[in-house]
């Protein structure tokens, strides 16, 4: 399966979805903020990055934005808490291949992961 970084600044939600991702076979990473996410991202090289928006230092926005200017061809995904259409379209602008709201539901971030890696379905 695929090695994945979570970035989020809440230890709990990082856990919560760690779980998830265990279930389903990944191997996964993890980063308490945007900053250490990207250094995290650049050493491991993790085939998906799963991003908060609302961190300290550097927020999900600006992690997607830094992705976008350097051409990473690294997938991401945002999760949120926020479900303003406005912040979705803004992360999509800044190369998420999508947004699903916390906490994920099991099956649609297993469809997510399988869609954003070029797998098809679960």
């Amino acid at each position: 399966m695929a090695k994945i970084l979570i970035v989020d600044d809440s230890s709990f939600q990082r856990r919560l979805v760690r779980g998830l991702l265990t279930k389903l076979g990944h191997e996964v990473i993890e980063a308490d903020s945007g900053a250490s996410g990207l250094a995290m991202l650049r050493e491991s090289r993790p085939e998906l990055v799963l991003v908060d928006l609302l961190m300290p230092e550097l927020s999900g926005y600006e992690v997607l934005e830094r992705l976008q200017q350097e051409s990473c061809p690294i997938p991401r995904v945002v999760l949120t808490a926020d479900v303003q259409e406005t912040a979705k379209q803004q992360c999509l602008g800044l190369g998420a291949f999508r947004v699903l709201n916390k906490p994920p539901k099991e099956k649609l971030l297993h469809e997510t992961i399988n869609l954003a890696l070029g797998e098809g379905g679960p």
